[in-house]
């Protein structure tokens, strides 16, 4: 099974769950509106990460114990190289649940920790 195996670290996150996405575009200066969707170039509706129906950009919930988290991950919808790269895209961290449980498509009240590719 091809993908990629990402390890990483978020500074400074409260304790708790905190959506992580890749966002289509790597333009962070109006927030959400100028990142764009998730990254989606599949066209699939939302889903949890293991799910074969779901967002290349929806990866889940991350868990904080607070201040800062390592994260190990593993997906095989998200390559480094060819049409479909993530390089160049916003990862964005939410103050909160990610969007899991079918997503309503507002970015209204969401603050977002952002880090680019």
């Amino acid at each position: 099974e091809e993908g990629i195996i990402s390890a990483s670290k978020v500074s400074s996150l409260a304790p708790g769950d905190h959506g992580f996405h890749i966002h289509q575009f790597g333009d962070y200066t109006s927030g959400c509106v100028s990142a764009g969707s998730h990254f989606n170039p599949a066209g699939k509706n939302h889903g949890r990460p293991k799910d074969g129906e779901r967002h290349a950009g929806d990866l889940g919930n991350i868990t904080s114990t607070g201040g800062d988290t390592e994260i190990e991950l593993y997906d095989d919808q998200i390559p480094l190289t060819g049409p479909n790269s993530i390089i160049g895209r916003s990862v964005v961290v939410r103050l909160s649940t990610g969007c899991l449980y079918m997503y309503r498509n507002s970015y209204e009240n969401m603050s977002h920790l952002v880090s680019y590719l």
